[in-house]
């Protein structure tokens, strides 16, 4: 057998081309990531280089290429607390439920919109410029629950098969104000959180919408899921 001697990594280059050449390939072959960000290992895939803090990541000394790196796994380790609506670059993607059981689900979203005792008054005794505004919040919450997924970016079009919507005016510890309650429900892939939350605030800011000309001080407070339940992840509850 002939054995032939390499010339040297970066012969007859120019000394600056040379020294970056060489360090690009010693920082991939020996492990350390001495070769910076812009340099090329000679012989590397471009396209399996990552750059990671300034540090040239090619192939490893048997020329594997190193694996991109992931969006973090939650709290929980790998998989656990995931933020599914995210690949493993970072980018923003609708979740594929295809492979999903179709299941009965149901949610629950409430809110409160804030008011001073007058402002309540008018409501209660339906004197309100606008009209009835409970009935009017009513209607615009379960409008705004079968159009949840235009105004969401990554919510799933659902065939909702019903909404309700509570509307009552009280006077508690908390003051006086309108108490929101929004229940959808579905057969599908995928919850209807985000429908139950979209009918809660459109019915609450359409109040708030019906009485601002008497009260502009008011304020939606409160605005979460109560009641969740269908789906692999089971039944939730809050307060």
């Amino acid at each position: 057998m002939i054995e032939r001697a390499l010339p040297p990594i970066g012969a007859g280059l120019p000394p600056g081309v040379a020294g970056a050449a060489g360090g690009a390939v010693a920082g991939v072959a020996g492990g350390a990531g001495t070769g910076v960000g812009t340099a090329a290992g000679a012989g590397t895939d471009p396209g399996a280089e990552v750059a990671h803090g300034g540090v040239a990541l090619g192939g490893g000394a048997s020329g594997e290429a190193v694996e991109p790196a992931r969006a973090p796994a939650g709290p929980g380790g790998a998989g656990a607390g995931a933020l599914t609506h995210f690949d493993s670059q970072g980018r923003a993607v609708m979740v594929d439920v295809s492979g999903k059981p179709e299941t009965a689900r149901t949610a629950t979203a409430r809110a409160r919109v804030s008011m001073r005792a007058e402002t309540l008054r008018l409501v209660r005794d339906g004197t309100a410029a606008k009209g009835d505004v409970l009935g009017t919040a009513r209607l615009a919450g379960i409008m705004a629950a079968k159009r949840t997924a235009e105004l969401i970016p990554l919510c799933h079009p659902l065939p909702i098969s019903a909404v309700e919507l509570a509307l009552e005016a009280v006077e508690d510890s908390g003051g006086c104000g309108v108490e929101v309650a929004a229940t959808v429900r579905t057969t599908g892939r995928t919850g209807v959180e985000m429908e139950a939350l979209t009918a809660a605030s459109v019915a609450a800011l359409t109040v708030y919408d019906m009485l601002k000309a008497v009260d502009r001080g008011m304020r939606v407070d409160g605005l979460r899921v109560v009641h969740k339940d269908g789906g692999k992840s089971g039944a939730f509850r809050q307060d």
